[in-house]
């Protein structure tokens, strides 16, 4: 009668799931014996010990199991009796075609597979192969034999420097790879081993490519070749460099030249040096900074500063702030140095007027007497007609003043900050000519 097999407990461990669900005919016969699958079969049968259909066809090797029709055959890779991993198949002699002697077990399931993919899954996948090949991160998930193979590392990193990271520790430690990785990206250097990271010509190589490679050099931190070619590459590598060469004044200048952002990472005395800082000032005005307290208090060097920008007035000192003339060569710079210039200054109408003159939204920062001051009110709005919204309270309700402020505007901005008096007709005439365009709001 036909039935599902059932195998035993002891065997289920050795079969695959394709054959547990197979359905096979059990037959009762005299003298049975127990067969892989769990089912009895007459000894001395010629059927297929797997399908009991076919006849047995085919010897596995290299076991030499010959219980099996060569259908069932290459549907395992492994001898069902011995667990043996297969190779091939050898036909029975007299049993199957002269033309099938042997068949290679690995190679048939691939190509099964591989006709089993959608061709646009294969696409994908062999682009995907392209890219990897590419970039060289193939390299991260090759063998260890690969990552032993000279040519192959080498060209990885020609093709993408990066992929030095993925090497093994003998090819981090090879002077042509690790050099061929650095002529793309100094950096690279940290990934190199600790005998090339501490090499002159390794070293220099990478900081000639980056400066900032500085970081990564072992011991020659203090050599100052190397450091003078990696602050010629990047200026801000001096902070790699050691504490004896931030201190060398012709060095610190060659990287303040560079990047005059450089400053901070100089010793105390340079800082502290006012001609020296005056090199970093004169290039970049917010390198006043990182000047030492006393430099940033230096009346000549602050008014240098703030002539090329208004807004390193933030950076003098206390005592400057409150400078009538530092202030004033802020402002006329930028009107939002008032920010943090010293109260007193606020009130100042020549200060102010400066201000406005530049930047009419500076009427923000004035007191109160100098914002009912019409002719600085008029030089802010005539700068900036915004400026109307910091106006006082007296001068907006000043009918003639507002189209004194106005009239001459052919943009007109929507005041919603502003209300005018409701008895100025003018206004409303000024808003509704038809040589004015009305734009965006003003910002607050």
């Amino acid at each position: 009668m036909l039935m599902y097999s059932c195998p035993q407990p002891n065997q289920r461990k050795k079969m695959t799931s394709a054959h547990a669900q197979m359905p096979v005919m059990v037959t009762y016969r005299r003298n049975p014996r127990s067969t892989v699958k769990g089912e009895d079969e007459e000894e001395g049968s010629n059927l297929c010990a797997i399908c009991f259909d076919e006849e047995k066809q085919v010897t596995l090797k290299p076991c030499g199991h010959d219980q099996f029709c060569f259908s069932c055959a290459l549907r395992v890779r492994t001898c069902p009796l011995c667990r043996a991993a297969l190779t091939s198949l050898e036909a029975i002699p007299g049993v199957m075609s002269e033309q099938v002697t042997t068949q290679v077990i690995p190679r048939i399931t691939f190509k099964d597979r591989l006709q089993a993919i959608p061709c646009g899954w294969i696409i994908w996948l062999l682009a995907g192969l392209l890219f990897w090949l590419k970039s060289g991160w193939l390299l991260s998930w090759g063998s260890g034999a690969q990552h032993n193979v000279h040519e192959m590392v080498l060209a990885a990193v020609l093709q993408d420097g990066g992929a030095l990271e993925y090497a093994s520790d003998r090819f981090r430690d090879d002077r042509d790879i690790v050099l061929a990785a650095l002529h793309q990206d100094g950096t690279l250097l940290r990934y190199a081993s600790a005998r090339l990271r501490g090499d002159r010509e390794v070293a220099l190589a990478a900081v000639h490519q980056n400066g900032r490679a500085l970081e990564h050099v072992a011991l020659l931190d203090g050599d100052r070749e190397v450091v003078l070619a990696a602050v010629l590459q990047q200026g801000v590598a001096l902070r790699y460099a050691a504490e004896k060469l931030r201190g060398d004044r012709d060095l610190v200048l060659t990287a303040v030249r560079r990047d005059p952002t450089a400053l901070r990472y100089a010793s105390l005395d340079l800082r502290d040096d006012a001609e020296f800082v005056l090199e970093a000032v004169q290039r970049d005005p917010q390198a006043l900074q990182y000047a030492a307290v006393r430099v940033r208090g230096d009346r000549d060097i602050v008014l240098q500063a703030v002539r090329r920008d208004g807004m390193a007035l933030q950076h003098a000192s206390k005592e400057l702030l409150g400078d009538r003339e530092v202030v004033l060569a802020a402002v006329h710079r930028s009107g939002d140095a008032l920010y943090v210039a010293d109260d007193n200054l606020l009130g100042d109408r020549e200060v102010m007027l400066e201000a406005v003159r530049h930047d009419g939204q500076a009427l923000l920062y004035a007191h109160a007497d100098v914002r009912n001051d019409p002719g600085v009110v008029l030089a802010a709005v005539h700068q900036n007609v915004c400026a109307l919204q910091h106006a006082s309270a007296a001068l907006l309700a000043n009918c003639s003043f507002l189209v004194q402020a106005l009239e001459n505007r052919s943009v007109l901005p929507r005041l919603t900050h502003v209300t005018f008096p409701a008895d100025c007709h003018d206004i409303d005439t000024l808003q509704q000519s038809t040589n004015k365009e009305v734009v965006e709001p003003c910002q607050v």
